[in-house]
């Protein structure tokens, strides 16, 4: 076979039944120094070797005999039908040709006669202009000795003949059976059949010859490769943010013709496969052509590039930008490219209120594809798993964010660490203006202007026909915006902001099993599990700016874990209190941290329910960082009374009682230590406090009275609350806290 550049031939000489097929090495005459535009002569009895890159159009093919002596001179009656089948897409397609003997599609055919000449390196010749671009042919050639009718003898390949010479034709001898299945096969071969020589001997050598011109090459030089302003060059192994390449080369022809450039890209990873990714517009010779490739996803990539000629389809060699295999550039987005590419895949997606794209089951920010078809989700409106499909606002940038930065890292591990759209406002947003705008750029509304934020949806960029990615509420679904139209007063529109990092919560309980918290700051903020926000967008369980309440994520035992927590740390007491989750087993365990400040201490481990203090836990943040645990108790200034009247101007003394319960033992107090409002349990005659045990509020548990003497009080007309400390004597820590009215 012979290729010429992307015009390939396949010279497969069949007389009737046999095929030669031969190889490349096999064929050329004089071709190795042609210039672009000369002639050329492919035949098969040249050993001088094609180059190439060459190719051409063929414009005569020819039969040869170099030997015609054995039957005294070639006649002038002789003649032969040259046919060419084709074209094939694939030198097997060809073959199986071959195979089936003359079954396939017919290109050409002529007869051509012997032109007299009687010496050695004779040809008929059939005039034809072909170009055979890319595709492959077979040539077949059959003949007739005497007159210009049917009648005259038939030459063939002798098939049954194991000494034959590739290339030469036989005869063969009188009365045998015809070897060819399309001449009487079986039976005697006409008596008109010309016997050359001895039996079976050579007749003649035959060949093809095959004629045209050599068509110019186009090339192709100074490869390059630009970020999409079409300046910025990548250089080679370079790294780009953008999801667009452009790719460039300098194109030249001898010829006048139009080029076009093709470019061929492939991962680092993966061969090239000879197809073209992208094509420019054609330019002229030695002109500098362009083409983009867009929405290359991230990875590394290399590729090469061609010159094609727009009126021969000849092509150049394909060149490699930089040292060929190497990585030529890299792709690599920033997280709120990231952000915005995954946003988009969910247009025209449901709205689910509630959800965020984390899967309960699997703790993992799901694919776009789950997303659509549907995950498990912690319900806070039913407190419980459910199978949802979609994401709600304040959802689609969490996820789009989170699953971008690592989908397998929790909530508050994670980019975007707020739930809700007033959250993401206030914690995990700075300010921007519009013409600062990139992808992944949010946008937040107030529908009722109370300053609480209702609503937040992702800037993607121009993208066909919008521009933003809402997911609007359950009847709208997940959709596409222009920013012009949502950016107007009448919309509730508040202000663009850039998504960053929200630090971690500084301060954070965290619980796990079957238990919910109630959870009181140092000003007496207090969220609880139905502390809730209305709205037709969110399910939020937050004090805005102050305690935020979340049950997203599932713990190890299979519960939810429950977490309080807020983005200021305040200076002072925190008290946790332990519910059980409707329907947990008193035997159930559970688990309770808390965090401040970078320090956390483990409250609870392995805790029985039915060992839930009856009064929470408490934690102190003091104004130099450090955190300290303490028990909260219930106290009773002047048991049975209210309001709890003080007379600061009296010498009696005001009774205090500190509660016993099931699982707080008062006489593990040091009443020595106990002190309400700063003032002391006053002592008795023999330095011993004045301090009491009885069952004072009658639950059966004993409780502890101790005598405060009045004089001692730091309180002050204004004062509403008196607080009590104290100490056990293992050295715990003691706190509560009971009303107060001061009279004069």
């Amino acid at each position: 076979m012979v290729k010429i550049s992307t015009i390939t031939f396949s010279i497969l000489t069949i007389f009737f039944l046999t095929a030669i097929v031969f190889s490349d090495s096999a064929f050329a005459e004089d071709l190795v120094n042609q210039p672009n535009g000369g002639p050329f002569y492919l035949d098969d009895v040249s050993a001088q070797v094609f180059t190439p890159q060459q190719s051409g159009q063929v414009t005569d093919i020819q039969l040869f005999f170099s030997n015609c002596v054995n039957v005294g001179g070639c006649s002038p009656t002789w003649k032969t039908t040259v046919e060419i089948y084709g074209p094939y897409n694939s030198e097997t397609d060809a073959e199986d040709q071959i195979t089936g003997f003359n079954n396939g599609p017919l290109l050409e055919r002529d007869d051509i006669r012997w032109n007299g000449n009687v010496y050695t390196g004779n040809w008929y010749g059939t005039s034809t202009a072909m170009l055979k671009t890319g595709k492959w042919y077979f040539i077949t050639a059959g003949g007739h000795l005497g007159s210009d009718t049917t009648n005259g003898s038939q030459f063939f390949w002798d098939a049954s003949r194991n000494d034959e010479i590739p290339g030469r034709i036989y005869t063969y001898s009188f009365g045998a059976a015809c070897p060819h299945p399309g001449w009487n096969t079986g039976a005697e071969c006409p008596e008109h059949f010309f016997r050359f020589g001895a039996p079976d001997s050579p007749l003649a050598d035959m060949s093809f010859r095959i004629i045209g011109i050599l068509q110019p090459n186009p090339i192709i030089v100074s490869l390059q490769q630009y970020k999409s302003d079409a300046t910025t060059t990548i250089s080679e192994g370079g790294t780009t943010t953008e999801d667009s390449v452009i790719f460039g080369a300098i194109l030249e022809s001898s010829s006048t013709n139009q080029l076009t450039l093709e470019v061929e890209v492939a991962t680092s990873t993966a061969n090239f496969t000879g197809v073209a990714t992208a094509t420019s517009i054609p330019v002229s010779s030695e002109a500098f052509a362009t083409t983009t490739v867009t929405n290359i996803a991230e990875g590394s990539y290399y590729w090469r590039g061609r010159a094609v000629d727009m009126t021969t389809s000849v092509v150049s060699n394909w060149q490699e930008f930089g040292v060929a295999g190497d990585v030529d550039f890299v792709v690599s987005f920033p997280l709120a490219t990231k952000a915005a590419n995954l946003a988009k895949k969910l247009v025209n997606s449901v709205y689910l209120y509630g959800g965020k794209g984390w899967d309960y089951d699997s703790n993992t920010f799901v694919n776009s594809d789950v997303i659509k078809t549907g995950y498990n989700y912690w319900d806070l409106a039913s407190n419980t798993a459910k199978f949802g499909v979609g994401v709600d606002c304040s959802g689609l940038i969490m996820w789009a964010f989170d699953r971008s930065f690592d989908p397998n890292k929790s909530r508050l591990s994670n980019f975007v660490k707020a739930e809700g759209a007033d959250e993401q406002f206030r914690q995990n947003t700075t300010s921007t203006t519009e013409t600062q705008l990139k992808p992944g750029d949010v946008m937040f509304f107030d529908f009722d202007s109370n300053g609480f934020i209702d609503h937040v949806a992702m800037y993607v960029g121009g993208n066909g026909g919008y521009d933003v990615v809402s997911a609007v509420d359950p009847e709208t679904g997940i959709v596409g915006r222009l920013k012009d139209d949502l950016k107007q007063p009448s919309t509730g529109f508040v202000a663009f902001k850039h998504v960053v990092s929200a630090i971690a919560p500084p301060i954070l309980a965290s619980a796990g099993s079957p238990i919910d918290l109630i959870v009181t700051d140092p000003d007496r903020f207090t969220i609880t599990p139905t502390t809730t926000i209305l709205s037709d967008l969110e399910y939020l369980r937050q004090i805005p700016g102050v305690l935020y309440y979340s049950e997203m994520e599932k713990g190890t035992d299979g519960n939810p874990i429950d977490q309080v927590y807020s983005y200021a740390t305040k200076t002072g007491d925190y008290t946790i209190q332990v519910l059980p989750a409707a329907g947990a087993s008193p035997t159930s365990t559970y688990t309770l941290d808390f965090s401040a400040g970078g320090q956390s201490i483990i409250l609870a481990s392995s805790t029985s329910i039915n060992q839930i203090p009856s009064q929470g836990y408490g934690v102190t943040t003091s104004a130099t960082g450090t955190v300290s645990s303490f028990i909260p108790v219930a106290i009773d200034i002047k048991p049975g009374s209210y309001p709890n009247s003080i007379n600061l101007g009296s010498n009696g003394v005001v009774p205090v009682a500190i509660f016993g319960s099931a699982t707080f033992d008062v006489g593990q107090i040091d009443p020595t230590t106990i002190k309400l409002a700063n003032a002391s349990i006053q002592l008795k005659g023999n330095g011993q406090p004045q301090a009491s045990y009885s069952d004072a509020n009658g639950d059966g548990f004993i409780d502890i009275i101790g005598q405060i003497s009045t004089e001692a009080f730091q309180l002050t007309s204004s004062d509403v609350k008196a607080n009590l400390d104290g100490q056990l004597t293992s050295g715990t820590i003691i706190k509560g806290s009971d009303s107060v009215r001061v009279v004069p």
